[in-house]
């Protein structure tokens, strides 16, 4: 499997942890996108190659780092600890194991000046929701995301949240 992350366009622009990438690859061969929940001006594609990279030990370990970083660390060591146990069970396709983490970090973001930050991770929270599938918790998560990105003025956000709405309303009345 092959992570990478492009512009909106899906032009490929970087590479997500330590995958090797390709540049070659045409985006329309390209899998799961989405926008990064951390860096929502670009996207997150899965190209589906093999097997997952990230093994269980690789998560176990960020876990352990966790727990040490939670007694010990600043506060934006613990969201770099989360984002990265985040981005593994993405790369791992495990997206339903984000739960507890995109959680925790909205626990953070509440508590902080990181308004943007917080907007991003429930709107992405409510994608969760909707893959699950529990339409409430999605629809309620999104349309916080949504009235916080408009309090901010940040209308690429907003644009998400407003997509992401339309497709948990639009999966509820399947």
């Amino acid at each position: 499997m092959l992570m990478i992350t492009s512009d909106p366009g899906n032009n490929i622009s970087g590479l997500v942890m330590n995958f090797e990438i390709d540049k070659t690859l045409p985006a329309n061969r390209l899998v799961n996108i989405y926008p990064n929940p951390i860096n929502p001006s670009t996207m997150i594609s899965f190209y589906l190659t093999e097997e997952s990279l990230v093994d269980n030990d690789q998560i176990g370990q960020l876990k352990n780092n966790l727990e040490v970083t939670r007694l010990s660390g600043s506060e934006e060591e613990l969201v770099t600890v989360l984002e990265s146990i985040l981005m593994s069970h993405l790369q791992a396709r495990e997206i339903l194991k984000t739960i507890p983490y995109d959680e925790e970090l909205v626990t953070i973001f509440r508590k902080s000046s990181k308004r943007n930050k917080l907007a991003q991770i429930l709107d992405f929270l409510g994608r969760v929701y909707m893959i699950k599938p529990d339409y409430n918790k999605s629809l309620e998560y999104i349309q916080t995301a949504l009235e916080l990105s408009r309090e901010l003025d940040d209308n690429k956000e907003e644009s998400y949240c407003l997509m992401n709405l339309a497709t948990a309303k639009g999966k509820m009345r399947k």
